[in-house]
């Protein structure tokens, strides 16, 4: 058997490697964890959100999407306010809204793109979608051309078949 002091002196060098174990651990961790935020910082500040504000055939649409006349009459060029009188535009998309509501029909938009034309023109491209009862869909298409200034100069509509249970 081995004298006392000989099993000792394992104990406090068995100490010393469990705390450098521990000290190596948290350095690890600590870089670990430096790393990580400083990669996350890197994506947060290279992925900026930018909000971009509607244009007037954005804005357009939304009344066509809301029935609100007067935010569609607002959107119009000059020279169709003065062909299309601001009540009959209001009373038509109030209309519209009372009928859409006594059918069950919710209404959804998707843009799907704007092109350049010629003379600072863009035409904008929508898709409108109504849903109803009983799995009724019908989409319609409408293509909004703006002038230099941002106006809605002339818009045109081509409905799709509709789909759901009546088809």
């Amino acid at each position: 058997m081995l004298p006392a002091f000989i099993k000792r002196i394992p104990r406090p060098l068995e100490k010393a490697r469990v705390w450098q174990r521990w000290l190596a651990l948290f350095v690890l961790l600590s870089l670990l964890a430096g790393i990580c935020a400083g990669i996350g910082v890197h994506l947060a500040s290279s992925h900026r959100i930018v909000a971009v504000a509607p244009t007037r055939a954005d804005l357009f649409m939304r009344s066509v999407l809301l029935r609100d006349g007067q935010l569609g009459w607002q959107q119009l060029c000059p020279e169709l306010q003065a062909q299309i009188p601001q009540i009959m535009l209001i009373r038509q998309a109030d209309a519209q809204r009372a009928s859409d509501l006594s059918q069950g029909l919710t209404l959804t938009m998707q843009p799907l793109g704007a092109y350049p034309l010629a003379q600072k023109e863009v035409l904008h491209l929508y898709l409108l979608t109504a849903h109803g009862p009983h799995d009724f869909e019908a989409q319609r298409a409408y293509l909004v051309r703006t002038r230099a200034g941002g106006c809605v100069a002339d818009v045109q509509t081509m409905d799709q078949p509709e789909a759901g249970a009546n088809s």
